[in-house]
């Protein structure tokens, strides 16, 4: 018999399995949060979501609109770092995919690259 509420550990497992990722929702042309999404890059089980920025309520309005990328790493998994630079975004991607969370390795391999910051 189910715990109350009718739901089952393999119910649970089975919704977690299933779990539809803010990737694939952009990818079906869902809103995104930060601007309107121009393309997507994919790059084997990196993918890079390409935006114009709109920015925040609190920001001013007098700046014109910027292109940032948003990287996603092991299939749909969001790093939460919006980039100005298709290149540091996969930078970013790659870092998250192999490392974990290394808040210097970005850094590093775009200065031993000669990536500047919005290049």
């Amino acid at each position: 018999m189910p715990p109350s509420g009718g739901h089952t550990a393999t119910d649970e497992a089975r919704r977690f399995e299933t779990k539809t990722t803010e990737l694939e929702l952009l990818k079906n042309g869902a809103p995104y949060t930060w601007g309107r999404v121009r393309r997507i890059h994919e790059i084997g089980d990196i993918a890079i979501v390409e935006f114009l920025y709109t920015p925040a309520d609190n920001e001013p309005k007098d700046h014109p609109p910027k292109i940032m990328f948003a990287p996603y790493y092991d299939n749909g998994k969001a790093t939460n770092h919006l980039e100005q630079s298709l290149y540091q975004a996969i930078l970013v991607a790659i870092e998250y995919s192999c490392l974990g969370c290394n808040e210097r390795f970005a850094e590093y391999a775009a200065r031993i690259l000669g990536i500047e910051e919005g290049a």
